[in-house]
């Protein structure tokens, strides 16, 4: 029989879309039209940017959208994955959605070439810190641990149970939720032996 306190879980932000208000100059060349899902509003859009920090891993994208005649952009979206960013893994972060996205403007604003030189006014500092922007999609995980020898057992019952979706790179790991080329962003599972 297993403890409670051997089940210990841990549920957290694992990939972060957003978009800021944020008065900036565009990032990116190219500007083309984008017509808002919300209003039908055509707006200019540049062309999205990416790159990454000290560690191959710590991507991020950024996107300036609603940019004026002047160049000058309203909002930025950024995608990225606030625990590999900010602490290089993913095994580890919190669940404080407003507390990540100004931690990681933080370190974007500080490290990421893309926005050298930029500076937020107070204003939109205020918003985001308030939680005043918009969410386009959180990706949440999960860690549970559970006693040792229990892994790999667990770890074939799934692969006998599940036919389809399946990725198996291991002997020690089994993805559920494949769909092809990539995982389902509905559902999704990952056991391995770490």
């Amino acid at each position: 029989m297993l403890k409670t306190s051997q089940i210990t879980g841990h549920v957290h932000i694992d990939r972060l879309k957003i978009v800021l208000p944020f008065l900036h100059p565009k990032i990116g060349k190219d500007t083309w039209e984008f017509t808002s899902g919300e209003t039908g509003e055509i707006w200019q859009a540049a062309n999205s940017q990416s790159g990454s920090l000290d560690y191959y891993e710590s991507t991020y994208y950024l996107h300036s959208k609603h940019v004026q005649p002047c160049g000058t952009a309203m909002e930025l979206e950024v995608d990225v994955c606030p625990p590999k960013l900010l602490g290089r893994h993913n095994c580890f972060g919190h669940g404080n959605l407003v507390r990540y996205v100004n931690q990681v403007m933080d370190k974007l604003l500080s490290e990421a070439k893309h926005l050298q030189g930029i500076k937020p006014s107070k204003e939109d500092r205020a918003r985001w810190q308030r939680g005043d922007f918009k969410v386009l999609g959180v990706h949440l995980t999960a860690n549970f641990g559970c006693p040792r020898e229990r892994v790999h057992p667990i770890i074939r019952a799934l692969d006998v149970h599940n036919d389809v979706g399946k990725q198996k790179n291991y002997s020690t790991s089994l993805g559920l939720g494949y769909a092809g080329k990539k995982r389902s962003q509905l559902r999704t599972l990952t056991v391995y032996d770490k």
